[in-house]
Formats: structure tokens, C-alpha cells, sequence
């Protein structure tokens, strides 16, 4: 899938320290692995990949294609150039329950807002488009031609937030439980927060387990502690967690305690609120614990 162009936009990624690479024309979890092992030789192995759904053998290959990527993007021009226009219903929904099942981060692009190139005003079509996509969990949204042609680049953002915040609260996605101790310790913790109405604080190193606890659409305030500047702005991508760049500590209790009092610090968290304390899962701890404290 890669040339000689291709090899260059990477070493170029890697240079000036991005976070995603977008993978267009993928037709198999091939295609990501080559673009993996690029990135590798290349010392960018931080990068996370996005898979753009543009065409008919990701679409034949979708579970595959969701699996070995980072990301998965919906990309509905594209998939108007191969498939009928009443079909793209359907493949989007179909994309967004792989990722879903495979616990996947993506996101929907393309026309969400295209009247708003020309007009100050979504339509009510376009309203309706942005909802379903909210609706099936959907982690972003992207804006294209809007932002970067339009005449009201800065209405059309504010119109994106305010008809996806008005439904994020209703939205509710499949728990299914991956089978390794991550994802079954972060279902479990919010479960537990909601149950008792805790807000959740986390302190993390690599983001394996913000990822998991993002997953599976927290219905309570989420915070994570993070010390790599790099890592927060990956995280900022990702539904229902709000990162918090805090300094060095020296271990994960230290992590907690000072994100906590950040929080306190900021007005995020008042005196009387729950909390539950956690940290992400590491091979080197013989136990886990959690914390619940009242503020």
C-alpha cells in the first residue's frame, strides 16, 4: 500500500511528532500492519492509526480492517463514490458496531454540516445526521470542507457541539466484556461509580486503560491524570474522558493524589463529592486497589 510518497508523509509524521496517521484505501488489517512497520523502522512507533472505511474491500473486510487499527474513521464520501447513497446508512451503522465490538475508538466524517459552507444555519436533516451518529456512540466528529472552506468555520464548530452535547448523556452502547483483566476492571470500576454516584479519577502512564474505561461510555464524570503532554492530546479523541496534564510523580498513589488535588484546585471536584481513585492495571503490581473517598 505504501510508495515512495507515502514513506516520506511518515518520516515527516514522525519528525514534527504526530499523533495520528490516517490510512486511506485500506483493504485488509495488511494494509495497517505495513504502515505499522514503517512507522516503526522509523522510530514513530507512538503514532496511532486511523482507518479510513472508504471502500468496498474494507467494508468486505470490516472486522478485520477495525481490529488492527487505533482508529476508525467512517468515511462517507468516499464510501458515496462506491456504494448506492441509500446504502451508507446501513455500512455506517455496520462500522460503528465493529469498532464497538472490538472496542475501537471512531469516529464519522464527511458532509455532517455541508450546507454550512454557504449558510450560518445547519438544516434539519443535517441536525438529524449528527444525532444518529451521536446516539450510536460515536467517539468524534469530523468536520471537512465546513472548516476548511466555509464561510462560517466557527459556527459550524459551535453547531457540532451543541447538537452532540444535547444527546451525549442519552447514549447507550453494548457492554460487552473483552476477555483479559484491563477491560473487565474498568467495566467493573464504572459500574461501581454509578452505581454509587462516584465521580472517577485516574492516574495514567500509557492510556491502555483510559482507552478500556472509554470504551464503555461512562454515565459519571471522568478524569484523567496524565504526565505525557503527547499522550493527553491522543486522549482528547476518546468519548467520555476529560485528561488532566499534571507533573512528573513518582508512582501511581502519588499520580492519584495529584490529580485529585488538581481537580479540587480547578472546581472540578467540591467538598462533598465521591470519588473513586484507580490507575491503570501494570504487570509489576502483585495487588490492585481502588479508593473511595468523600471530598
Amino acid at each position: 500500500i505504501l510508495d515512495d510518497y507515502d514513506r516520506e508523509a511518515l518520516r515527516f509524521a514522525v519528525e514534527v511528532g504526530m499523533d495520528y496517521v490516517g490510512i486511506s484505501h485500506v483493504r485488509s488489517s495488511d494494509d495497517i500492519e505495513e504502515v505499522r512497520t514503517e512507522l516503526r523502522r522509523l522510530g514513530g512507533d507512538w503514532i496511532r492509526l486511523v482507518a479510513k472505511i472508504e471502500g468496498p474491500d474494507a467494508v468486505k473486510n470490516i472486522d478485520d480492517v477495525v481490529c488492527a487499527s487505533d482508529y476508525v474513521m467512517v468515511a462517507r464520501g468516499d464510501l458515496g463514490m462506491h456504494f448506492d447513497l441509500e446504502e451508507i446508512p446501513r455500512i455506517q451503522s455496520s462500522i460503528i458496531r465493529g469498532a464497538h465490538k472490538c472496542g475501537k475508538p471512531m469516529m464519522v466524517a464527511t458532509q455532517l454540516l455541508e450546507s454550512m459552507i454557504e449558510q450560518p444555519v445547519p438544516t434539519r436533516a443535517e441536525v438529524v445526521d449528527i444525532t444518529n451518529a451521536v446516539m450510536e456512540g460515536v467517539d468524534s466528529l469530523l468536520l471537512t470542507g465546513e472548516t476548511a472552506v466555509g464561510k462560517y468555520p466557527i459556527e459550524a464548530v459551535q453547531w457540532l457541539k451543541r447538537v452532540a452535547g444535547e444527546y451525549e448523556d442519552e447514549v447507550h452502547v453494548e457492554r460487552g466484556v473483552l476477555a483479559n483483566i484491563t477491560d473487565r476492571l474498568a467495566l467493573g470500576i464504572i459500574q461501581l461509580a454509578e452505581d454509587i454516584g462516584a465521580k472517577i479519577v485516574i492516574y495514567s502512564r500509557g492510556g491502555r486503560f483510559v482507552e478500556a474505561i472509554s470504551r464503555y461510555r461512562p454515565k459519571v464524570p471522568t478524569y484523567v491524570g496524565i504526565s505525557d503532554e503527547r499522550l493527553l492530546r491522543r486522549l482528547r479523541l476518546y468519548w467520555g474522558v476529560e485528561p488532566i496534564l499534571i507533573g512528573d510523580v513518582r508512582d501511581y498513589e502519588e499520580g492519584e493524589r495529584e490529580t485529585l488535588n488538581r481537580l479540587i484546585k480547578d472546581g472540578l471536584i467540591i467538598k462533598g463529592d465521591l470519588v473513586l481513585l484507580a490507575h491503570g492495571v501494570i504487570d509489576t503490581y502483585n495487588d490492585y486497589g481502588i479508593r473511595i473517598i468523600r471530598v
